[in-house]
């Protein structure tokens, strides 16, 4: 069975593109560390239900990692977070649909004890999130992985996460460092 999946674990250098998903290498993080960092976040998908987006699409998302990681820049402030989306059948509508890409970068997160809300870290020359994924084109069964950094304070121990066209995560544990 072809699952058209990314082992993430095997990105060490320029991008890689899988159906629409690339994933990429931060510019401020050399090869072997970044390696060390995808290596601590070893997916943990029986936590989490796959649930469908509102995308016209019919394409699904799971959350795999939730996972603080350290990054030069921002000492341990950083949370990971990995995802995959899935084509689970035809498009629901006819035509060219309104609601087929997933942009990653509108991912938005918020604490659960204080609501203090965060963005998708944003840098020029700095990837921290993964590409737009164009599901219009995608075959049923067709999944994709992706990542995101989100800047969350240390003292943030859980998460609700709002991926675009999709129900909350809520109350999702961010697993420490070499968890």
């Amino acid at each position: 069975m072809n699952r058209n999946i990314l082992p993430i674990t095997l990105m060490l250098g320029a991008a890689l593109p899988l159906a629409g998903i690339t994933l990429g290498q931060p510019a401020s993080v050399q090869g072997s560390e970044l390696a060390f960092i995808l290596a601590q976040a070893q997916p943990a998908s029986s936590r989490f239900p796959k649930v469908m987006t509102g995308m016209e699409t019919n394409v699904s998302i799971q959350l795999l990692t939730v996972k603080r990681i350290k990054v030069r820049e921002f000492d341990e402030n950083v949370v990971l977070v990995q995802y995959r989306l899935k084509k689970e059948g035809k498009n629901l509508i006819q035509g060219l649909p309104t609601k087929a890409n997933f942009y990653a970068v509108e991912t938005k997160a918020r604490d659960t004890q204080t609501s203090e809300s965060f963005e998708v870290i944003r840098r020029s020359g700095f990837n921290s999130y993964s590409d737009t994924a164009l599901t219009n084109e995608w075959k049923v069964g067709q999944q994709g992985d992706g990542f995101l950094w989100l800047k969350v304070p240390r003292e943030v121990k859980q998460l609700d996460i709002f991926f675009p066209y999709t129900a909350p995560y809520k109350s999702v544990k961010i697993d420490p460092i070499g968890s």
